[in-house]
């Protein structure tokens, strides 16, 4: 495929992204119910702002001054290629949720290009293009590209590292690299070069310099990192996803997630594909290594407590690849003339059928944007509610300060609460509501932001407090029937 038609492509594959994104509503309301969003987003936000002010400053110094600001960031526990992106994107583009959907369809639509273009190799161009549509339309594409995470990034980090394996190139260890920097989950390419030996009986590549070469390049490009950054390894993240993982359970669920995440049409058009790729392609180097990704993305999930479903997605763009390959295969077997365009009209079309009935309604937290804009510039302001809640309103009141770090933020499940990993759940730090109060006294807070539905204890008697001082804090109205803002009466 030409330059000029790859670039075409990318900017359709853009343009579609961005509209399936209005379609979902990403940009009317604004942040979902993930509690991961809003770290990343202030991620990006503090290295575009290190980089517009604290160049002077220690990295490190600098991190931890903007944490005491807005406590949602976690550069030690993520890795520092994404929020390296989106300080960068910042740069060039606006400073908002909205611009920060945009990049995300920008990697989304880079992927969707590779997509084609590795289709391109052996089908007809139509079918190629349509394979990067039918990627964007898949449900679990469409939740990556609608919700501010890494896994778009890595998707494409993960594309550019099987086509160079492919190749047998050095630049497998460079793209890999890169992948473990935007995310642990790729650690799943580990398990490639396996998973591709056994597939083609080429015992002897286990000894090629190339591969330990590339594996030299890993270590020394994200080892660092993983070995010295806090948190790095996601050691606490183990209270949040179980002790021990569950094999059986993990393998017993993936049907319903291939269903409901890939759609029963491109499901079927892929095995197919798979079949026809193994009868007539498999040695077919880039094709064998999709191939070997599968397995590679599926045994982590299922023997790793802590590998979550939506890391599944970077063995999505292989799955579609053998799909359109099945959907090729399956047309060359209808009778020339009307009947094979027809029979190509009618799969094209259960394709989007299937993919649009299966995407699932966006969970939005759309009063972050509503109460950031009823609290007055300046002062210290607590936010207590879900980690959802805190992190979206800590970004909103982050994105309207004018200097960054700008006013200090305190979350109620860090300030008034502690996490009790055996309860699951929030331990007050406090005993009774007068004690709450003598704490947002201490702290200079004039503004709080309360679920006051919450069934944990520290924000019913947070909510309780300052509904029994009136002449102290006055109620500035209740957003979303659930969260109220009470504003120091000065």
């Amino acid at each position: 495929m030409s330059l000029p038609r790859l670039f075409l492509c990318l900017c359709l594959y853009l343009g579609l992204a961005i509209a399936l994104q209005w379609a979902g509503g990403a940009f009317e309301r604004p942040w979902t119910t993930e509690p991961d969003e809003a770290s990343h987003f202030l991620n990006g936000l503090m290295a575009h702002d290190y980089l517009v002010s604290g160049m002077g400053e220690h990295p490190l110094r600098y991190a931890e001054r903007y944490y005491a600001h807005y406590p949602r960031i976690a550069l030690g526990h993520f890795p520092p290629l994404f929020a390296a992106f989106e300080g960068a994107w910042f740069l060039a583009a606006p400073v908002s949720y909205a611009s920060a959907l945009v990049l995300l369809a920008l990697l989304a639509s880079g992927v969707a290009t590779a997509i084609a273009w590795v289709c391109a190799r052996r089908l007809p161009f139509p079918i190629a293009f349509g394979s990067g549509v039918a990627w964007l339309l898949l449900p679990v594409v469409r939740r990556d590209t609608e919700t501010f995470m890494a896994e778009m990034l890595l998707t494409l980090m993960t594309v550019f590292a099987v086509i160079a394996f492919s190749r047998r190139s050095l630049q497998f260890g460079f793209w890999s690299g890169l992948a473990l920097l935007t995310k642990g989950s790729a650690l799943a390419l580990a398990l490639l070069p396996p998973g591709a030996i056994l597939l083609s009986r080429r015992w002897g590549a286990m000894r090629e310099r190339w591969l330990w070469l590339s594996a030299a390049m890993v270590v020394a490009m994200a080892g660092p990192w993983y070995a010295l950054a806090p948190d790095a390894l996601h050691q606490k993240v183990r209270v949040y996803g179980g002790y021990a993982p569950r094999p059986l359970q993990r393998l017993l669920t993936l049907p319903e997630w291939f269903w409901w995440s890939m759609g029963p049409v491109v499901c079927a058009l892929a095995i197919f594909g798979l079949v026809a790729y193994w009868r007539r392609f498999r040695e077919d180097a880039l094709w064998l290594a999709f191939a070997a990704m599968i397995p590679a993305s599926l045994l982590p999930r299922i023997a790793v407590a802590v590998w979550e479903t939506r890391h599944l997605v970077m063995m999505t763009p292989g799955l579609v690849c053998f799909a359109a390959l099945g959907f090729h295969e399956l047309a060359q077997r209808a009778p020339v003339g009307r009947v094979r365009r027809g029979a190509v009209l009618g799969m094209a079309v259960a394709v989007a059928v299937s993919l649009a009935f299966l995407q699932p309604p966006r969970k939005t937290l759309s009063v972050a944007v509503e109460i950031a804009e009823a609290i007055p510039a300046g002062g210290t302001v607590l936010v207590s509610g879900t980690t959802p809640f805190e992190g979206a309103v800590i970004s909103e009141l982050a994105i309207r300060d004018t200097r960054r770090p700008g006013r200090v933020v305190l979350r109620g499940s860090k300030s008034l609460a502690s996490w009790n990993p055996r309860s699951q759940s929030f331990i007050p730090l406090f005993k009774g509501a007068a004690e709450a109060g003598e704490i947002l006294r201490k702290q200079g807070v004039e503004a709080v932001a309360v679920d006051v539905r919450s069934v944990d204890l520290h924000n019913r008697q947070l909510d309780e407090y300052l509904r029994g001082v009136a002449w102290e804090w006055r109620r500035a109205g209740i957003f979303g029937g659930r969260t109220a803002l009470y504003l120091r009466i000065r």
